[in-house]
This record gives C-alpha cells, sequence and structure tokens, in this order.
C-alpha cells in the first residue's frame, strides 16, 4: 500500500508540474517570425493623415484586448491565458515594423489572423505605424517638472474667500474636463486620449502644491499653458488651494 501510495504521489507531482511548465512556456512563447517579414519595409508614411486612419483601426479591431493604450489592459484581455504584450514596451520597440506586421496581420494561435477583416494590407501598415506612437505617448503621461518648482510655496492661504476665487475659477477654466468633483468626468474629457487625472486621488495629494501649480499652468502638450488666460498667477495659485480641497470634500460623499 505504501508503495501504491507513493507512485499516486509521484503522479501527481508529475502532472502538476507539466501543467505548470507548459502555462510558464505559453506565457514566454517566442514568435516564430519568417526572415522575409522581420526585414520588410513598411510601404506607407506616418503623417498625420496615416496616423489617424491607422488609431480608428486599432480602435475598431485592437482596444478591446489590447486597450487605449496599448498595455494589454483592453475589457477583453482578461479572457487570455497569455501575456497579449505592452505596446508601450522597450521590447516592443526594439523588434523591426516588419515583425510588428506580422505579429498583427498574420498571427498565430493566440493572436487571430486579420487578413479577412483587414482585406489591404497597408490598412494594417497604417496601424504599425499608430502602434510606434505609443511608447512616446505613454512618456509623456510622466511629468518632468523643474526642482524650482517642486519645492515652490504656496504664497496664498487657503481661506474661506481665496477658496471661493478659487473654485470660480475652477469652474469657469477647469470644470468642462476635470468636472464638478474633479476625478475627471466633465463634458470634454472624452474628446482626450489620455487619463486627464484624479483630483481626488491620493497620488495627486502626494505632490506639492508647487507640482499641482506647474501642471496646471504652465501645462504641456496635453495640458494647455493657462498663463495668458490666467494671467496673474495667483489666481492660479487659488486654484491650487482649491483642488486640495476636492479630496476632503469627495470623502463626505461616501457612505
Amino acid at each position: 500500500m505504501k508503495t501504491l501510495k507513493y507512485l499516486l504521489i509521484i503522479v501527481v507531482v508529475v502532472l502538476v508540474s507539466s501543467g505548470f511548465y507548459s502555462f510558464d512556456k505559453l506565457l514566454q512563447e517566442k514568435w516564430d517570425i519568417p526572415e522575409k517579414y522581420v526585414k520588410m519595409k513598411n510601404p506607407t508614411y506616418a503623417n498625420q493623415e496615416n496616423l489617424i486612419i491607422g488609431k480608428a483601426l486599432y480602435i475598431k479591431h485592437c482596444l478591446s484586448c489590447h486597450g487605449k493604450t496599448g498595455i494589454g489592459d483592453g475589457p477583453k484581455a482578461a479572457e487570455f491565458d497569455t501575456d497579449i504584450g505592452d505596446f508601450s514596451s522597450k521590447e516592443f520597440h526594439e523588434q523591426t515594423e516588419g515583425e510588428i506586421f506580422y505579429q498583427s496581420y498574420i498571427g498565430r494561435r493566440d493572436m487571430p489572423n486579420y487578413e479577412k477583416k483587414i482585406p489591404d494590407p497597408k490598412d494594417m501598415w497604417f496601424v504599425v505605424n499608430y502602434l510606434k506612437t505609443l511608447e512616446e505617448f505613454l512618456k509623456t503621461q510622466k511629468w518632468d517638472i523643474p526642482e524650482k518648482y517642486v519645492k515652490m510655496k504656496n504664497p496664498t492661504y487657503a481661506n474661506q474667500e481665496n477658496l471661493a476665487i478659487g473654485k470660480a475659477l475652477y469652474i469657469k477654466h477647469c470644470k468642462s474636463c476635470h468636472g464638478k468633483t474633479g476625478i475627471g468626468d466633465g463634458p470634454k474629457a472624452a474628446e482626450f486620449d489620455i487619463d486627464i487625472g484624479d483630483f481626488s486621488s491620493k497620488e495627486f495629494h502626494e505632490q506639492t502644491e508647487g507640482e499641482i501649480f506647474y501642471q496646471s499652468y504652465i501645462g504641456r502638450r496635453d495640458m494647455p499653458n493657462y498663463e495668458k488666460k490666467i494671467p496673474d498667477p495667483k489666481d492660479m495659485w487659488f486654484i491650487v488651494n482649491y483642488l486640495k480641497t476636492l479630496e476632503e470634500f469627495l470623502k463626505t460623499q461616501k457612505n
């Protein structure tokens, strides 16, 4: 009986080990791409018109799995047992455009073939052009704030009068995108391809007031500069004061 028991244990261990080995192999499986595709050149240009086409095709065919920014967090991503990739990663962008085209168009078992859904290969090349923008796009999500702003102190006080001014300015300049309570649900928020932030979040409030001022006043490509619309910097500091109240305000909305 002991011998039989030991044999059963060995069989179970072998089966479980094999299962885990196969699962791990599935996650780490490498693409076997024919040389002609590795060396293939993109016959299209990544101009504005073609990038718009590529983006539209990506939204239609790819977003549901790969997500809005290509990091693999689409609503259908959880249905896969495999790592479906991250189009913003260094590894992805170290590939040739021909390799990306092959993976996207020809596919394999865990990535469907798109030759029927997208009959013109040129259209897939437009998608490749768009995918190549995602690395740079996602880099822009991290703010590079000069040290002088990080250490900058708010020269105003968050008293009742100043908070009222800040709220009025917020409603005028910020509410349409960032929403009434700053969670990024304003009527114009859907026009952006990026996460426009949540002013009630822990991450937002862990920043210095100087960092918030820089983001709100100086801006960058995806956040307009407000030095002309709000010529007096003090007024932006009033907005910063008001933004700092949103976290506490929203806490009161939770039962």
